[in-house]
């Protein structure tokens, strides 16, 4: 199990599933300071993605919990998870920047577009599409 967050320290935690009463020290498996207050991370073929509250994209190896990649992707503020289509991340930041990022321990951005309006709500993907929810409207990404 992966736990996340927590105010006003937040903090990433491993837990091994199991046990029976107090597991707090037998079960851990490991812990970092690198986390998320308001995203859920999204664990993608041995790794934890998320975008923190400040904006930084965050790769980490989920067995070991060592931070491969920490990059900044937003100036303002974050609260979506990221989608994951096709070993690539989708991701939405508050200001309505959409960008799409490599599932990888690189994190490289292939490409983003602004929407111009807020938007707290993590992409959809149905169908072939990538749908974003911002505060005004619903928008839907992929080929006709």
């Amino acid at each position: 199990f992966y736990t996340f967050g927590g105010y006003p320290r937040q903090q990433t935690v491993a837990i091994r599933r199991g046990g029976r009463k107090d597991v707090t020290e037998s079960h851990r498996l490991w812990e970092a300071t690198d986390s998320s207050y308001v995203a859920t991370p999204l664990l993608h073929d041995g790794h934890l993605y998320w975008v923190s509250d400040r904006g930084f994209a965050f790769s980490v190896d989920a067995k070991s919990g060592e931070t491969l990649v920490e990059k900044r992707y937003l100036a303002g503020k974050h609260r979506s998870t990221p989608v994951a289509v096709d070993g690539k991340l989708v991701c939405t930041g508050r200001d309505g920047k959409v960008f799409l990022i490599e599932a990888n321990k690189e994190l490289k951005e292939i490409s983003s577009i602004e929407l111009s309006e807020e938007t707290t709500a993590s992409p959809a993907v149905a169908n072939g599409k990538i749908y974003v929810r911002t505060f005004e409207a619903l928008y839907a990404f992929g080929e006709k």
